[in-house]
């Protein structure tokens, strides 16, 4: 059991610690009047994001929109606009955000030449631009998340939710115990009587 608690106490503490993870890089398309949303959380400080529109048939001409992430999606994104490239000119070959950004939850969304933020908040572009495809890279300490990022537990509830759980089985296995002891108490009683 000791070495179960002391297990659950060294996962706490690494997921307690300050976030240290590599820069990603993800691919991704785009159809013929489509908006690609990336969510993620960040933990604060100097960023980058860069996106590659040389990947395969990539965008001639990206353009990218970094907004905090309201955590709701379906019904657009109506986060503060955080920033905004357009490089402007065709096969530039990156379009670049970068940086320092306090810590939290954000969305880039990337579309094609002359994108808007209208579009970009409503994850449709207006005329046909044709399908294309892209990488993108977010640079360390960006982690990416599935979709809307409000219901996404901290690294700190993470360590108490393994804290909790951790300490629930120790209770549980006291009990336990402790009930065993009592049959076993009981048992030699009802012998011992028997015996006499």
């Amino acid at each position: 059991m000791k070495k179960m608690m002391k297990a659950a106490l060294a996962a706490a503490a690494l997921l307690a610690a300050p976030n240290a993870f590599a820069a990603t890089t993800v691919s991704g398309s785009l159809n013929s009047s489509g908006v690609k949303d990336y969510f993620f959380s960040f933990t604060g400080g100097s960023y980058s994001i860069a996106v590659d529109s040389t990947f395969f048939n990539g965008i001639g001409d990206p353009e990218v929109f970094l907004f905090k992430d309201n955590g709701s999606p379906g019904t657009g994104l109506t986060g503060a606009l955080v920033d905004h490239n357009d490089d402007r000119g065709f096969f530039n070959y990156n379009s670049l955000l970068d940086g320092t950004l306090s810590a939290g939850n954000y969305v880039l969304a990337i579309g094609q030449y002359d994108f808007t933020q209208a579009e970009a908040r409503s994850g449709s572009a207006n005329f046909t631009r044709g399908a294309t495809n892209f990488q993108v890279t977010f640079s360390n300490g960006i982690t990416l998340n599935a979709g809307p990022t409000g219901a996404v537990p901290e690294p700190a509830t993470w360590a108490m939710m393994i804290l909790g759980m951790g300490a629930v089985g120790y209770a549980m296995r006291r009990a336990k115990r402790s009930s065993d002891a009592k049959f076993d108490a009981k048992i030699q009683r009802i012998t011992a009587g028997a015996l006499t």
